[in-house]
Parts: structure tokens; C-alpha cells; sequence
């Protein structure tokens, strides 16, 4: 009997309680907010789990079975418990507001704002705090437990462990103007000739500054007439006005400029993975709920 009740899921109880009260499936849906098909589908688990009829149709619909008037009252008081046992873990929570402490790159930020709203969903009194921090320092504070995970470049070292999550990129930024004016022979290096290139200043983002020297010298481009910027701002309100282009990585499009267009880069070092990282050895509920909606509950289709 243990193992049968440690297979029974409570909304199969919460679906039975609104059948028999409401005496048909439609009204019963209703009551739940779901469809008719997953209420059936609920009573067929339960049936199937305890090896019982628990209704029955009849010309004016079902009826309980004399199983499910004598186990009627025992689902009610288990779902009073239950949500007796919610209740008091919601206030318990509230008084102790629980934390989840993240980190990533200056652009990652926004590959947690989902994971964030999905964990909020189950616990709304949860604080979270997003540091920017380089690769090497994230992987520090995650050995010491100063951070709970972080949106990383691998390889990460022991004991930390990391989810692949997808490909960041460099992307080429230009008026749109520009952009349509493209032959399909036109080459980079003719492009930063003809226009300033526009770069952020280096402790802005360091990783961006180097990455970007690294392709240039990779296609063997050498820029000579550039000019450098304090924020991200002020690069996009440049470039939406047609002044010069840039190399910015792929998030820097989000949200989407209606001025701006954007072109993918080739080269080797045009591309980096992006990882969510963690030290397994730390437990903490609130960040294994947030990596599993990484796990099970994203796709990333688009780079980085």
C-alpha cells in the first residue's frame, strides 16, 4: 500500500474531490481550470493505481462508485492537511525569504529572466540578485558558495559542473540603411574601411573587447579609423542614427532596434559556448529548481 500511495499525485485527488462534488466532468474541469481530458485522465490514474471503479455513467451522467463515497471523506481530509502544510510553509517562507544569487557576463543577464520568473512562480518571496562577474571570478565564488550559479564560458573547474546551453556570437551592427546597401562580395575588412568602428571601451566588457581583437586578427583586418564609447547606450543611439558599426555579441540585438540591422560573423573566434554552471557539492533547493528549467523547460534555438 506504501508504495501505491507514494505514486498517487495530488491534483489525481484534487481531480477526484471535483468530480464527486460536482457530479459531472464539464463542471468539474471548470472547478479545476484544466480541460475535461486531463480531469479523465486523473480519475483513470487513480483507478488504475488503487484497482478500483470510482464511477460510473448513467443517463444523467456518472455517479460515485460505494468505493468512492467510502473513500470520499478520507481525500477531503488528506487535502485539508495538505494545504493546511502549504499554507504554513508559504508563511514560513515569507518569514524567511529565501535567496538565489547568480552571476554572469554583461550580456548574459537576460539568459536568466525566464529561470528567474519560473522559480518565482513556486516561490514568490524569493530575493534574487544578479552579479556581473568574469568567467574566472564566477567560477571563484561558486567554489566558495558565494554564488548559487552562473551563466559561464566552460571549461569550469572541479567540482563545478555545467550545462551546456548554446553558442554566443559576434554579430556585425549597422543602420539598416547600411546593411541593405551590402553587396554579397562586400568583405569586412571593405566595410570598416568605408566606416568607424565603434568598439565600447575595454573595462566596459573586457571579454568583448578581446574576443573582438582576436577575430580581427584571425580574418586579419587591422582597423585604424575607430572610435570608443562608454555604454551600450550611446553605441546604439550611433548606430541608429547611421553613424559608423560595430562588433557586438548576439544579445546585444535584444530587444530588437527597429534602425539596426545585424549580420552574423564567420571565423573561428566569431563563436564561444555559453554554459550554466554550479557546484553540485552546495545544496540548495531554489537553484535546482532554477536549473531545471534550463534542463527540462528551455530550448535555445537562436545564438547567444
Amino acid at each position: 500500500m506504501n508504495a501505491i500511495i507514494s505514486r498517487i499525485d495530488i491534483k489525481y485527488l484534487r481531480s477526484f474531490q471535483a468530480v464527486f462534488r460536482a457530479g459531472n466532468m464539464v463542471n468539474a474541469a471548470k472547478k479545476r481550470n484544466i480541460t475535461q481530458s486531463a480531469i479523465s485522465k486523473h480519475i483513470k490514474s487513480l483507478e488504475d493505481l488503487l484497482k478500483v471503479h470510482l464511477f460510473v455513467r448513467t443517463t444523467k451522467g456518472i455517479e460515485p462508485t460505494q468505493t468512492s463515497i467510502a473513500i470520499s471523506q478520507d481525500i477531503e481530509n488528506i487535502l485539508i492537511k495538505f494545504d493546511n502544510f502549504a499554507d504554513q510553509t508559504a508563511e514560513l517562507a515569507a518569514q524567511n525569504p529565501q535567496i538565489l544569487r547568480l552571476a554572469s557576463g554583461p550580456k548574459g543577464k537576460f539568459l536568466a529572466i525566464e529561470g528567474i520568473h519560473f522559480v518565482k512562480q513556486y516561490h514568490p518571496n524569493v530575493k534574487v540578485s544578479i552579479q556581473t562577474l568574469s568567467p574566472e571570478h564566477q567560477h571563484h565564488q561558486l567554489l566558495r558558495g558565494a554564488v548559487d550559479a552562473g551563466f559561464t564560458r566552460p571549461p569550469v573547474p572541479y567540482p563545478l559542473r555545467a550545462l551546456p546551453l548554446g553558442t554566443g556570437k559576434l554579430v556585425l551592427a549597422a543602420h539598416k540603411s547600411k546593411i541593405d546597401a551590402l553587396g554579397e562580395n562586400t568583405r569586412l575588412a571593405e566595410l570598416l574601411q568605408q566606416n568607424i568602428l565603434i568598439r565600447l571601451y575595454p573595462d566596459f566588457d573586457p571579454f568583448l573587447h578581446r574576443q573582438t581583437d582576436l577575430l580581427l586578427s584571425e580574418l586579419n583586418i587591422a582597423v585604424e579609423n575607430y572610435q570608443y564609447i562608454h555604454d551600450e547606450s550611446s553605441l546604439l543611439a550611433l548606430l541608429s542614427s547611421g553613424l559608423g558599426v560595430s562588433i557586438v555579441t548576439w544579445s546585444t540585438t535584444l530587444p530588437q532596434n527597429a534602425d539596426i540591422g545585424y549580420i552574423e560573423l564567420g571565423g573561428h573566434h566569431s563563436q564561444w559556448e555559453v554554459s550554466l554552471a554550479w557546484n553540485p557539492m552546495i545544496n540548495n533547493e531554489i537553484r535546482d529548481e532554477f536549473l531545471y528549467f534550463y534542463q527540462h523547460e528551455k530550448h535555445l534555438n537562436a545564438p547567444l
